[in-house]
């Protein structure tokens, strides 16, 4: 049996110093991602001697495996082989994911069919096409300036713990505005990140920006880098016109010049996933999973 664990807040300094240079721009992959959700995803890890095991818990499908992340030289074959056994003896279905790109085809010669599951994906954009700065940004450029001619006074506030209660402010007029039901489970594990994103926000050097006035915030984002990537955790904003791209204009222009890339969560939501379409993906990093949901 694997010896697996809680992934916890100690865990992610040395999971991060093992995939630094993975070139994975995929959040399932940021240590740091990984324990901020861990109330929903319930993390497990091993560290072996020859590979480090990680596992999850999917909503709506149940526990994944990682691929195993090799650490000194080891068999491949072998070890998935224990790891079927492994699930086996706990009576579940193995089900492994995310296989990165460029290992899709090793798993394939093991006979594992992959699935490309989209919901459970990121988008990849050049940190500078999101300030909106480029020809082909007019539209998005435009609809931001709209919103600042609009609102005299406003300004960006990087975060600090002390703004953890005007946040919880903003969040209840932002789930009145949207008509978010108390009974949202996905919303409330959302609010359990982004409680943890406060409670660890100079320990993780995380990049929070509110887009405000002094008498409103009228959105806000929350992101941290691994390698060359910004990985947005969440980003909230009021439907008022023009106040996302704002939001996301302003805090690329900060991240430019920290990381090269931003990464953003795929979405099961069709308008918020046409706009993210809409910003020219430089590609999109699969979930690719022995599964498909």
């Amino acid at each position: 049996m694997i010896n697996f664990h809680n992934y916890g807040f100690l865990d992610c300094k040395k999971l991060k110093a093992r995939l630094e240079d993975s070139n994975a721009f995929l959040s399932y992959y940021n240590p740091i991602w990984l324990f901020l959700w861990s109330d929903l995803y319930h993390p497990e890890i091993c560290f072996g001697n020859e590979f480090i095991f990680i596992r999850i818990t999917i909503p709506n499908l149940g526990k994944c495996y990682y691929p195993p992340i090799p650490v000194v030289g080891g068999d491949l074959a072998m070890t998935m082989v224990e790891m079927e056994l492994e699930a086996s003896e706990l009576g579940i279905n193995f089900y492994i994911g995310p296989v990165l790109e460029i290992n899709k085809r090793k798993y394939k010669n093991m006979g594992i069919t992959l699935y490309q599951n989209k919901s459970l994906s990121n988008y990849v954009y050049y940190a500078s096409d999101l300030t909106f700065n480029m020809n082909r940004y007019k539209k998005q450029r435009k609809i931001a300036e709209v919103f600042k001619k609009k609102h005299k006074g406003l300004f960006y506030k990087l975060m600090k713990k002390e703004d953890f209660t005007s946040i919880l402010e903003f969040i209840s007029h932002y789930r009145e505005e949207k008509g978010i039901d108390n009974t949202d489970l996905s919303f409330y594990s959302q609010l359990k990140m982004i409680n943890k994103c406060f409670e660890h926000l100079y320990e993780f050097d995380l990049m929070g920006m509110m887009l405000m006035t002094e008498e409103k915030i009228y959105g806000f984002v929350i992101g941290s880098i691994v390698d060359n990537c910004t990985y947005i955790h969440v980003i909230m904003s009021l439907k008022e016109f023009g106040a996302r791209e704002e939001l996301l204009s302003a805090f690329a222009k900060y991240a430019q010049a920290k990381a090269r890339y931003i990464a953003i969560d795929c979405t099961k939501d069709k308008l918020e996933e046409e706009k993210l379409e809409a910003l020219y993906p430089q590609r999109i990093e699969y979930f690719n999973g022995s599964f498909n949901i």
